[in-house]
């Protein structure tokens, strides 16, 4: 059962088994709910890295950096995604006095929740499998209003788990993931300058050579992808929040070396200009008040 999104920013579900092609860090501007079903798997959300183990669940806000770095055999990596945006979701969570279950997506940014409960798993797999029979019946009279009710109660019952069964973030980690770690947190403070490899390889006292073979084989991606689109979650957040910017200033304050470089990067990445991405924003916000 794979359903995916026909609209990059209102709604998609899907189950997946394995892997189809290469896996890199990368950002959606939906939020996300992530089951784990099976495999073993390490989950990079930012700068912080979780062991997942199977009925683990992640809730994000799909513009921080994330990736699965899977250990083993991939075939049995298998989990189910659920990505809905914030402005298809929001009017119906108003109505209802709910707008606060959206807050581990806008505050916390991404949490990580255990579900040692069969029951609770089996009840929260329940309302994704009626979410996704309604998706694929979308003509339906009232299907879109029922499904938004699943998604709702399954908010609903993550938030009662949150509190007691979110589990922390190990500060002990393997050295070479620290470095990563490493890595990352170097990026987020100087994404905004011209930056090398030399001088990330610089900061964390290494040499360029190592440190690029240990992040490529570690995370799947090049530092320099990785660089490129934390500038392009970054550019993301700023089209919305400061609309007296042009879109060439954003471009520059987020690090891209100028403007036709910024708009052709953003289109090749999400699919629309970052003109045309500030637009659908900005009237989805508006539709809101």
């Amino acid at each position: 059962m794979t359903t995916r999104p026909n609209e990059y920013d209102i709604f998609g579900i899907t189950h997946q088994t394995g892997l189809t092609g290469k896996v890199v860090f990368h950002t959606h501007i939906q939020y996300e709910i992530f089951v784990l079903h099976s495999g073993n798997v390490k989950y990079f959300l930012g700068n912080r890295i979780a062991e997942l183990e199977p009925g683990d669940i992640i809730v994000m806000d799909g513009t921080v950096m994330h990736r699965p770095f899977i250990e083993g055999d991939a075939r049995a990596y298998d989990r189910s995604i659920v990505q809905f945006s914030k402005h298809w979701l929001l009017p119906a969570l108003k109505a209802m006095k709910l707008e606060k279950l959206l807050l581990p997506f806008e505050e916390e940014h991404f949490q990580v929740i255990r579900t040692e409960s069969n029951e609770v798993l089996a009840d929260i797999m329940g309302h994704i499998k009626s979410i996704a029979v309604l998706f694929q019946s979308a003509k339906e009279t009232y299907a879109e209003e029922r499904m938004m009710l699943h998604v709702m109660q399954l908010l609903l019952t993550l938030s009662q788990l949150k509190t007691k069964e979110a589990i922390s973030f190990s500060d002990e980690v393997d050295e070479r993931y620290e470095y990563v770690q490493q890595t990352i947190r170097f990026v987020e403070n100087h994404y905004q300058e011209k930056l090398t490899l030399a001088d990330v390889a610089d900061e964390l006292n290494m040499s360029k050579s190592y440190l690029v073979h240990l992040f490529k084989n570690l995370t799947g991606s090049t530092i320099m992808e990785y660089i490129m689109n934390y500038r392009l979650k970054q550019a993301m957040h700023q089209l919305q929040l400061f609309p007296e910017l042009t879109n060439q200033e954003v471009g520059s304050r987020c690090g891209f070396e100028n403007a036709s470089h910024f708009s052709r990067f953003f289109k090749q990445t999400t699919g629309v200009t970052p003109r045309d991405f500030r637009k659908l924003n900005t009237m989805k916000t508006s539709e809101q008040d």
